[in-house]
């Protein structure tokens, strides 16, 4: 089910940024889209969390379905049309019914494993939905484009379609589980998830350093795309962006089959490392004009960052935020930290159109650099090797 819908999602996110890239006025109707795909992370977490305590995971994953569907719908409308502006509409939807599938995700994954699963199965579900949603799905989008932009969003329709009717048959053939959320969930206030995400070290430094993490990556989104097919970086086309765009999936694959075996011995403070060197991969090729094969291999190193990031600090997280709340928790991390992706993406614009885009990637360096004082305040983090903190 989540792979099927990460696919989709693939397809989707790599065709709007190309879509606007074939537009008049490209650049600063990249910047636009992109903060669009990126602003339902600040504005619909929280309900979103909320929701997957207070009304179940699945009632909020069939309503992000839904609004998937939609974005995609609006898309297939644009490019038949040439109606740009309707691009960004689609973005809210997509984006917004990404969120809501995304953290009733996480939320399930609380209710029905155990802590000692969860390294491991944090590792798989970041791998089945980064190779799929950034490897599959943007490879088939970027090829499809070349050919025929309605068969590739004819694809992603199938994918999220698909999606839906594997979602209920798993919501009629799986066991009850004593400890999964009901409509009858807890009824904390909305700061519940923020005071969770608040009450340690650790904790406090891992969302500080995901949200610098986040700003970083909006601001990529709109460099990359556009120095990949722009002919003042690498003037490539839509199928080698779409193939770049799925490089971080192999590094997450092969991060999550070295990962959690290694967490027992390396503890999350490991992966919290990982996942700040695997940024540099992302800004550093592309900044030093490198061709698309280093490129390449430095998106594969910001996928192996991935993979620990999930291993160790997302199963920490799992362990010390109380489960009742861990909903609100999940949304409010992705309210304070993906909300910055969409200032990202407009800082990114702004850059990409006034200096280029080599000083958008440079900044995303800095951007980096920012986190790593910040690593002393997760000492904590050493501690957990899997299980309960």
């Amino acid at each position: 089910m989540s792979g099927l819908s990460a696919t989709g999602d693939g397809i989707a996110r790599t065709l709007l940024p190309l879509a606007a890239a074939a537009a008049p006025h490209a650049e600063m109707l990249v910047g636009v889209v992109q903060t669009a795909a990126r602003l339902p992370w600040l504005v619909a977490s929280l309900p979103a969390g909320r929701a997957a305590d207070g009304r179940g995971p699945s009632v909020v994953l069939a309503v992000g379905l839904a609004l998937k569907l939609g974005g995609l719908l609006l898309i297939a409308t644009a490019a038949l049309t040439s109606t740009w502006g309707l691009l960004v509409p689609a973005a809210l939807a997509a984006a917004t019914g990404e969120v809501l599938f995304e953290t009733a995700t996480q939320v399930s994954v609380v209710h029905d494993f155990t802590e000692s699963d969860r390294p491991r199965t944090n590792s798989a579900l970041q791998a089945t939905q980064v190779s799929l949603g950034q490897f599959v799905g943007p490879t088939v989008a970027g090829l499809f484009w070349q050919w025929n932009a309605l068969v590739s969003l004819a694809s992603a329709l199938s994918a999220q379609i698909g999606a839906g009717a594997a979602r209920r048959r798993w919501e009629a053939r799986r066991p009850p589980v004593g400890s999964r959320s009901s409509a009858a969930g807890p009824r904390s206030g909305w700061g519940a998830g923020l005071r969770a995400l608040w009450s340690s070290d650790a904790l406090r430094a891992t969302t500080v350093i995901g949200t610098v993490s986040m700003l970083a990556y909006g601001l990529w989104s709109v460099c990359f795309v556009l120095h990949v097919t722009g002919p003042a970086g690498l003037g490539a086309s839509s199928a080698v962006f779409g193939l770049l765009v799925g490089c971080p999936a192999i590094g997450a694959l092969l991060g999550s089959r070295v990962f959690p075996p290694l967490l027992p011995r390396l503890s999350a403070l490991a992966g919290l490392l990982a996942m700040i060197v695997g940024q540099l991969g992302l800004f550093v090729p592309a900044a030093l004009g490198a061709p698309a094969v280093i490129v390449a291999c430095g998106l594969v190193i910001y996928g192996l960052g991935l993979a620990g990031w999930s291993a160790g600090v997302l199963a920490f997280r799992q362990s010390v935020v109380p489960s009742e709340v861990y909903g609100q928790a999940t949304g409010a991390y992705r309210f304070v930290s993906w909300g910055a992706s969409p200032l990202g993406a407009a800082l990114g614009g702004v850059l990409v159109a006034r200096a280029g885009t080599s000083v958008g990637m440079l900044v995303g360096v800095a951007l980096v650099a920012l986190q790593i004082p910040l690593v002393p305040w997760a000492r904590s983090l050493r501690s957990y090797r899997g299980g309960r903190a």
